[in-house]
C-alpha cells in the first residue's frame, strides 16, 4: 500500500514494509503508532450553521458575487498607470540601460515591460483585451 506525499520530511511517497512505512525518497521510517494514524484518519465533522445566519456564499450572491470584468478592467488600468513613465520612455526611444538607470529600476523590469506593453497593444489593435 502507498501513501503519495506522505512523508513529513521530504514530501515523497510512503510504502508499507512489514509493520512500518518508509519514505521511497528519503528512507525516513515510521513506526506502527503513525501507521494507525494514517491508516484510520479522524473522522471530519460537518461545520454547523447557526439558524438565521446566512452563508457566506448567499451573501455574495445577493450582491452579485464578484465582478471579474470589472476587476480585470481595474487592474489593466492600474498595469497603465504603474508603467507610465517607463512607456513614455519606450516611446521615446530611450535604450533599456537608459530608462533603467533614469528610474532606477533593474533592466529585466524594463524588459518586461516592454514585452507585456507588446502583447497588449498587439491585444488592443486586434480587440481582445488581455487581463
Amino acid at each position: 500500500m502507498y501513501w503519495v506525499k506522505g512523508c513529513g520530511r521530504c514530501g515523497g511517497c510512503l510504502a508499507r514494509d512489514g509493520d512500518e512505512l518508509r519514505c521511497l525518497q528519503c528512507g525516513r521510517r515510521f513506526y506502527p503508532a503513525g501507521l494507525a494514524a494514517i491508516a484510520a484518519p479522524a473522522p471530519v465533522q460537518a461545520p454547523v450553521r447557526l439558524p438565521g445566519r446566512k452563508h457566506r456564499k448567499s451573501q455574495l450572491a445577493a450582491h452579485g458575487g464578484v465582478n471579474y470584468a470589472g476587476r480585470a478592467k481595474r487592474l489593466d488600468d492600474a498595469w497603465w498607470l504603474r508603467n507610465a513613465e517607463v512607456i513614455r520612455r519606450l516611446d521615446a526611444g530611450d535604450s533599456v540601460n537608459v530608462i533603467a538607470w533614469a528610474l532606477k529600476k533593474p533592466q529585466r523590469t524594463i524588459r518586461l515591460i516592454r514585452e507585456v506593453l507588446a502583447d497588449r497593444r498587439l491585444s488592443l489593435k486586434n480587440g481582445v483585451v488581455l487581463p
